[in-house]
């Protein structure tokens, strides 16, 4: 079953605490939520906080408790759980993520039969922060199972997409590049920006 999960938690290095700092009356994790809800029903909040999984299970979603450093366990966990294959992945600190953009992105991985397939890390033509990634769950398991790099397991994806001998990548373009535009959320100049144009 296709799936969204969201990785979550309230201890960034940049700026703590920052999913459930308030964006127009709504925490950030509010607005991811509801964005991927728009895609999907099945949406899961990978997190190693309590308070993250208890707001989003008062959202309607799904949680799940993993490590905190070691996110590509806590995909995998989190996948195996809920039975999710293939995986959409989305950051918890992208309030804005369009929701037609996602579509786009699952049509895009099941007519080019990726293992791994993105708008964003090997080239970036949309705006940072409207990022997604979608992967098989056997590349979540062969990344799991082939690296120890902290990196990697932090990063979640960084094996498959510099692997392209063990995994079919696909790389999904803007029809006009839109990189220069940032929509994510690490410093609160970043905040105060979403906070200006996020609905």
């Amino acid at each position: 079953m296709i799936g969204i999960i969201i990785q979550a938690r309230m201890g960034s290095k940049r700026l703590p605490g920052k999913s459930m700092m308030d964006i127009n009356g709504k925490p950030l994790l509010g607005h991811v939520i509801d964005n991927a809800r728009e895609v999907l029903d099945e949406v899961i909040v990978a997190t190693p906080d309590e308070v993250l999984a208890d707001y989003a299970m008062s959202k309607g979603v799904r949680a799940f408790i993993g490590s905190e450093d070691d996110v590509l366990d806590r995909y995998y966990w989190a996948a195996l759980c809920y039975g999710i294959d293939p995986i959409i992945r989305i950051t918890a600190d992208n309030p804005m993520v369009d929701p037609q953009m996602v579509w786009k992105l699952i049509k895009f991985y099941e007519e080019g039969d990726y293992d791994w397939a993105s708008n964003c890390r090997l080239k970036v033509t949309y705006p940072v922060g409207n990022d997604a990634e979608i992967f098989s769950m056997r590349a979540l398991v062969e990344a799991r199972h082939s690296t120890v790099d902290s990196y990697d397991r932090e990063s979640v994806t960084s094996f498959m997409y510099n692997h392209p001998e063990l995994f079919k990548l696909g790389i999904m373009e803007n029809d006009i590049d839109h990189s220069y535009l940032r929509w994510t959320v690490d410093t609160l100049e970043d905040l105060e920006n979403v906070r200006l144009i996020c609905r």
